[in-house]
């Protein structure tokens, strides 16, 4: 419980170092803010049963049905998996040996969407070991700065750190 107590201290005005705890804590908000739209973006452009999805699309394009195929694709909205399978069949009615290099085009459009903001993530992360960093500089001048004072007994100066 003293810890508790203590990480608490550290944020009130009192504290030497209470300006990095509270650019800290805005930093690990950001980041936290940040990896949950990340990962409610992510779940919705990827939140699809693939296997009832292709099973359907197989036996359509089985039955030569691609125009049906394709409807099926976009009728999934913005979600990834559909969206490359149905540029995939697009094409298939128009060039077959085209077909992996309009999948690879659609995945190309779709993945920086995906893996947009992701690099911030990792910004926040070294961000906060150098503030963390900083913040232990700071209290090592603080702490050689009592030790440093003239006219100071020594059992004094081991308090004082």
């Amino acid at each position: 419980m003293n810890i508790v107590h203590e990480l608490a201290r550290s944020f009130s005005p009192s504290a030497e170092g209470f300006v990095f705890m509270w650019v800290l804590a805005g930093v690990a908000v950001a980041a936290v803010a940040l990896v949950a739209e990340r990962w409610f973006t992510i779940a919705r452009r990827t939140n699809v049963d693939a296997p009832a999805l292709v099973g359907a699309l197989k036996g359509l394009i089985e039955e030569k049905r691609y125009q049906e195929a394709y409807r099926i694709c976009i009728s999934s909205g913005r979600r990834a998996l559909p969206r490359i399978l149905g540029a995939g069949i697009l094409r298939a009615t128009k060039s077959p040996s085209m077909i992996r290099t309009a999948m690879e085009e659609e995945s190309l459009h779709l993945l920086p969407s995906v893996e947009r903001r992701v690099d911030f993530i990792l910004m926040f992360g070294n961000i906060s070991t150098l503030l963390g960093l900083m913040g232990t500089i700071y209290g090592l001048i603080l702490s050689f700065a009592a030790v440093a004072q003239p006219g100071v007994a020594a059992v004094e100066k081991s308090s004082m750190l």
